[in-house]
């Protein structure tokens, strides 16, 4: 599964939390009016393609999607209105620096909610091939140790075989006798 379908399946799952009220709305890729898109680009996000865009977040006063928040599959992009902050951070640098910009929390969201979403967008995209490999060498390494457990007891059953089978033969020779 690629990092964009993995974190689009992160805005299903749980972008519905992020506004601390249900009057705000949450939209998931796919299901996003263009209209909104494209106001939230125009007040606050910039020059984004509409099928970059995989979750919003809209908490405007007029449902119009000039405030609230943009989740792209690099940037989260936010307006928190008027008097609030406005601007962008990366989920590259969230995992790399293990903290977010206070900027961007405003009382339209469950700040918890956000975070835990954030920190699992961050972590998807924070993912290298170097950190990819290294899993896949831990995979290798408790395979490897496991093929060894077995070897190890082939070997004990087989030396409990022959342990019966000298049993066996020395009662038949002492029978023999």
């Amino acid at each position: 599964m690629s990092k964009k379908s993995r974190m689009i399946e992160v805005m299903n799952n749980y972008l519905k939390n992020v506004p601390s009220s249900s009057s705000w709305d949450t939209y998931t890729y796919g299901k996003i009016p263009r209209s909104l898109v494209s106001n939230a680009c125009n007040s606050y996000a910039g020059a984004i393609q509409y099928d970059d865009v995989i979750g919003l977040v809209d908490t405007s006063v007029m449902s119009n999607g000039k405030k609230g928040l943009l989740f792209t599959e690099y940037k989260v992009y936010y307006n928190n209105g008027l008097l609030g902050y406005q601007g962008s951070i990366s989920y590259q640098k969230i995992y790399d620096d293990g903290s977010m910009s206070t900027n961007i929390f405003d009382a339209a969201y469950n700040r918890q909610a956000l975070k835990e979403v954030l920190s699992k967008l961050a972590y998807i995209r924070g993912e290298t091939v170097q950190s990819t490999v290294q899993g896949i060498n831990k995979d290798i390494d408790d395979l490897t140790n496991t093929v060894g457990s077995i070897i190890d007891t082939i070997d004990r059953l087989g030396s409990l075989w022959g342990s019966i089978k000298d049993a066996i033969n020395s009662k038949n020779d002492d029978d023999d006798e």
